[in-house]
């Protein structure tokens, strides 16, 4: 398990971060979580807190990718992307150099 630390004063919500980094890789680990909660007595204190963990899902849940992608173009066939290249081409990439 990793432990993420930020070196500002004012610290993201730990539990909106975590829902945040699992979002953004697509994982969900079948290990055991921390479930967080709000401490009552700081709640009592300042309702504000309450506020604030709803506006921080409520961004969260906005800044989420959609479930599904409508192409504006039919995509091409596969079997069609997977026919060899003509000869002049195949020679043409043998005497690029690539980068790597």
């Amino acid at each position: 398990m990793s432990v993420l630390d930020e070196p500002e004063t004012h610290q993201s919500d730990p539990s909106v971060l975590d829902l945040h980094l699992r979002a953004i890789t697509k994982s969900s680990s079948t290990g055991p979580r921390t479930v967080r909660s709000l401490d009552p007595l700081k709640l009592k204190k300042d309702p504000k807190l309450l506020d604030n963990w709803l506006k921080n899902i409520k961004d969260l849940h906005e800044k989420k990718p959609p479930a599904s992608v409508h192409y504006s173009r039919r995509m091409p066939d596969i079997e069609d992307l997977m026919q060899v290249w003509p000869e002049p081409i195949e020679e043409a990439l043998k005497t690029v150099s690539f980068i790597h």
